[in-house]
């Protein structure tokens, strides 16, 4: 939408600000009118929060007030909900100790104490969206205060649980800084076997996490792939070069052994993560194989419940060859499906995007030797900008787009690496 439809954004974002104005908070959860339950973060922030970040500048044609929706977005990363479990966050643990602490009692709200670890990593994601539209509405102290806050994702990673190898993964954490015994990052994944576990809202889920798994989980983290990968890829004492190796070999073998599972969508932006260590042809690789293998034209394929299109939206942006960073303005640049097309936008104009070189000898599930499947750049009305990321802005100030593809796969993105919060990008 956020491509072609500003005016439907606008109204839909403006109705999630609407239940702020009557009823105290965004909905988060809502089926027929009636009032759900929160499933993980309050993830209605960042989807208010990127609208604001993309058409903020275009408030008033759009018919909508950004001192509400400023107003709709601080009072949800910051006030106490009466019960966590419809509304807002579990706060108290969360401000204090910087994670949500597992066997903690609240002292002034209430609601199931579960999935503690997955709910630290969403609301921490929450204060990068918050914090992004503070920047673009100017208000500085409070961009520079939820953007440190948004770093407190690390606080949820137990450096000493291993599995299959390798070394630290988020888990249930006591209020007294060490982490739960028995945690199995294989829990709820497509691999556990194990049927006598609860891996949803149930009050029995006690292993931390909602609906997936810590390995799949461990990868979360939009805003910061920089400081995951300090986190994930070995020793600290180890040089970048072999960091950025260890964080891509678990990365393969996260795909490669099955742990890898779109249907509940924390792991959508996980196969661009190859970006972030400089290796932009793995990124495209992995989508290849994710498209062919998660999706297709017969019954049942879609790769779980389309959840309001989140499935049908992470396809088309494959096909597109992009991948937005939520809550900010950052695409990261793959490889199109198709030979071109056109982005109609009736308030920021229509962009033609044509792919030179395209090669449908590539669009195979495995990428066949001396295929033209990668970007060698990409230019903007003729100027070019790299091949790693575009910035939405950037992208609707041209009018021709240009995808000049390649069979060579090259290293590195040449200073246009994908942003992290810790190494002071998304500026």
């Amino acid at each position: 939408m956020a491509l072609t439809s500003p005016r439907e954004m606008a109204q839909i974002t403006d109705t999630y600000v609407d239940g702020w104005r009557r009823e105290g908070w965004l909905p988060e959860c809502r089926a027929n009118n009636v009032l759900g339950w929160t499933q993980g973060g309050n993830n209605a922030v960042p989807i208010v929060a990127d609208f604001i970040v993309k058409y903020a500048a275009h408030a008033a044609e759009l018919g909508v007030d950004m001192d509400e929706f400023w107003g709709a977005l601080e009072h949800d990363v910051e006030a106490t909900p009466e019960n966590w479990d419809y509304t807002g966050r579990r706060q108290e643990s969360y401000q204090t100790l910087g994670y949500m602490a597992y066997n903690y009692l609240e002292s002034g709200s209430t609601g199931q104490r579960t999935r503690e670890a997955s709910r630290g990593l969403e609301y921490a994601f929450g204060d990068f969206a918050a914090g992004m539209a503070a920047r673009t509405l100017n208000k500085p102290d409070a961009s520079a205060a939820l953007l440190q806050r948004s770093l407190s994702y690390a606080n949820n990673f137990d450096p000493n649980l291993e599995s299959d190898g390798y070394r630290s993964f988020v888990a249930r954490r006591f209020p007294n800084g060490t982490f739960a015994p028995g945690s199995n990052p294989v829990d709820c994944s497509p691999l556990d076997t194990n049927s006598s576990h609860e891996c949803s809202t149930q009050s029995t889920n006690t292993f931390g996490i909602y609906e997936s798994s810590s390995w799949e989980y461990s990868l979360y983290a939009p805003h910061d792939v920089a400081g995951l990968i300090l986190i994930l890829g070995g020793s600290q004492n180890d040089t970048a070069t072999k960091r950025n190796d260890t964080f891509a070999k678990r990365l393969h073998h996260f795909f490669d052994a099955g742990y890898y599972l779109p249907g509940n969508e924390p792991s959508f932006q996980t196969p661009t993560l190859f970006h972030h260590v400089g290796r932009p042809a793995d990124s495209v690789r992995q989508v290849r194989r994710i498209v062919y293998d998660h999706f297709s034209l017969e019954r049942g394929g879609l790769p779980g419940n389309d959840d309001n299109a989140a499935m049908a939206s992470l396809l088309v942006w494959h096909l597109l060859g992009l991948y937005p960073v939520p809550a900010s303005g950052e695409m990261l640049i793959l490889s199109p499906f198709v030979p071109g097309y056109e982005i109609r936008n009736e308030l920021l104009g229509d962009v033609r995007v044509r792919v030179t070189g395209f090669d449908p000898s590539s669009l195979a599930r495995d990428v066949p030797p001396g295929s033209r499947a990668f970007v060698e750049t990409l230019r903007l009305d003729g100027v070019a900008v790299g091949r790693c990321r575009v910035d939405f802005g950037q992208l609707f100030a041209a009018r021709e787009v240009e995808f000049v593809m390649t069979d060579v796969e090259r290293l590195g993105c040449d200073g246009q690496e994908p942003s992290s919060v810790s190494t002071g990008g998304f500026v």
